[in-house]
């Protein structure tokens, strides 16, 4: 920290002007009495001088920049941790302005020197958070400074200080990077646990969960749903035949002409095995049956196998009764499907 220091003048107190200067100026740091002897008057400059390099050791030591202005918003004032963090030298600085900072764009040297001005003018306190860019590196900082006005001799001033929260930033950074990871892994664990691996169609205990919401506002509402339950005819025969690999070949596809089916706020489910439900809101059981139809048909017309045979599926549709139990309703729907098995297969049967 630079201060102006009373020794240049300590050696003159014979001369009475400059000891009325001394003693007036060591009466005001000090608030003492004016010494009466030469001795007493050297006693308290030593006192003074002692004062001042210890308040310049005092704001030397902190950590972070910290800086003073007088009326014309010329520094007087900054300390070891201000010199360091710019990259100036107290000789270089002091009694200049903002405005002599040539490694600060002239645009943001005007704004700050106005800022400063106004701030000492009106008595305001400034503060944000900005960038610094100093030999090359770039660096988030706050900024704080506030006008203040001396109470005994009135003069007007500034004093501020810049809190270097580079680091803080860096891991806030990271941190949200991470958060923003984990968000994605939970989204992807959620869908894993809500999809069957094979079809990437949801899966039985989704199945489970969406039913109840659907029946409680079916209910609540008297909104009709239906059901659709779809089982491949002689999947066994497929897997026996032509093996496994070909017999996930024959779900993927199957999943896939439902998927293409259906709208996107219906519900397609892997239930279990060579078994598929759809859950239909705000379907009636006439249209779920042309649905079911329209699915029985493009199976056997796409899906071939491997012998050049054509693959076939049973479905049996229902519609939800209201204040039915859910286990209710899809006992009907499986009796539906179990009747189209045993008068045949490759058929559509509602219950």
């Amino acid at each position: 920290m630079k201060l102006r220091s009373p020794e240049n003048i300590a050696n003159s107190h014979s001369d009475s002007s400059e000891a009325a200067e001394v003693s007036n100026f060591a009466g005001t740091a000090n608030n003492v009495c004016v010494p009466e002897t030469a001795e007493a008057l050297k006693a308290e400059l030593e006192a003074v001088k002692h004062r001042l390099h210890f308040l310049e050791t005092l704001v030397d030591e902190l950590p972070t920049p910290i800086f003073a202005k007088d009326k014309h918003a010329r520094y007087c004032v900054f300390n070891k941790a201000y010199e360091k963090f710019f990259g100036v030298r107290r000789e270089d600085l002091l009694d200049r302005t903002v405005m002599d900072l040539d490694y600060l764009e002239l645009e943001d040297r005007r704004k700050y020197n106005d800022e400063d001005l106004n701030a000492i003018k009106h008595s305001t306190v400034v503060h944000y958070e900005t960038v610094f860019t100093v030999e090359g590196k770039t660096r988030t900082v706050l900024y704080w400074s506030k006008g203040f006005v001396e109470p005994v001799s009135g003069e007007k001033g500034l004093v501020g200080e810049i809190v270097d929260i580079s680091i803080q930033k860096a891991l806030e950074e990271e941190l949200a990077r991470s958060v923003e990871k984990l968000k994605g892994m939970q989204q992807e664990l959620l869908l894993l646990s809500r999809t069957d691996e094979l079809t990437g169609l949801y899966n039985r205990r989704y199945f489970d969960e969406i039913l109840q919401g659907i029946i409680r506002i079916s209910n609540r509402y008297k909104l009709p749903f239906s059901l659709i339950m779809a089982d491949i005819d002689h999947f066994k025969q497929v897997n026996d035949c032509f093996g496994h690999d070909q017999g996930d070949v024959v779900l993927k596809s199957f999943a896939d002409i439902l998927r293409s089916s259906c709208r996107s706020g219906d519900y397609v489910t892997r239930f279990g095995g060579e078994e598929f439900v759809l859950l239909l809101p705000m379907t009636v059981k006439s249209d779920a049956r042309s649905l079911a139809e329209r699915i029985r048909i493009k199976t056997s017309e796409s899906c071939e196998l491997p012998d050049g045979r054509h693959l076939t599926v049973s479905l049996g549709v229902t519609e939800f009764i209201y204040g039915e139990a859910p286990e209710l309703t899809i006992k009907r729907v499986d009796n539906a499907l179990y009747t189209a098995k045993e008068n045949g297969r490759n058929q559509v049967v509602e219950d």
